[in-house]
């Protein structure tokens, strides 16, 4: 049974009152961590840390990346926190900081794309178009026993199955770059190889 169908203004009123609740409760807490006290400070943070987490999931795609951001976001509220105000809600506060630290993130990400990843990906996507589409098929699998075992893995799954980078990394448990760069190298040796091949 669907119980939002059945709702009632009562129900509607009573939850607002939870929720109200639990935004003073943070509040609270946020003080009480104000005057040093550590449980407060402890039960803060783990609620806030699940608030958080949902948050980035949205904006992530990388779980280790979520980790990394959500410990960035914890300990710059834990230098800020002596600047929140008492009569001011705790939430908009918060979310505020970590959105810093999230654009903060994004900026980093993009230029350690550019800065290191550039080449590799250009080269990656024009070493792909030269091997794969330009080569039969058998003759690739050949070549394909020269890689190392990762090597062939990732070759296999991209080509083969016909999985995006994203479900290769998901698959082998590498990052995007990660995959991107061994697919690259792999490319690399069997462009060389099958070269070898017809002269």
């Amino acid at each position: 049974m669907n119980f939002v169908l059945y709702l009632n203004p009562r129900f509607i009123y009573i939850n607002s009152i939870i929720m109200s609740n639990s935004k003073e409760l943070l509040s609270q807490l946020m003080l009480e961590s104000q005057n040093g006290n550590a449980v407060s400070y402890k039960k803060l943070l783990e609620s806030i840390s699940i608030q958080f987490r949902k948050y980035l999931a949205k904006r992530i795609f990388n779980q280790e990346d979520i980790e990394d951001v959500l410990q960035d976001i914890l300990i710059s509220i834990h230098h800020a926190r002596n600047s929140f105000l008492k009569d001011k809600p705790f939430e908009p506060w918060a979310f505020g900081i970590a959105r810093n630290v999230l654009y903060k993130y994004y900026s980093k990400s993009k230029k350690l794309n550019q800065e290191i990843l550039t080449h590799e990906i250009e080269t990656y996507e024009t070493a792909k178009s030269e091997v794969i589409e330009d080569r039969r098929i058998d003759l690739l699998k050949e070549k394909l026993q020269l890689l190392s075992e990762r090597q062939r893995k990732i070759i296999e799954l991209l080509k083969f199955r016909g999985m995006s980078i994203e479900a290769v990394s998901k698959e082998t448990g590498l990052s995007v770059s990660n995959v991107k760069v061994i697919a690259h190298r792999s490319y690399i040796k069997l462009r060389e190889e099958l070269n070898n091949e017809n002269r």
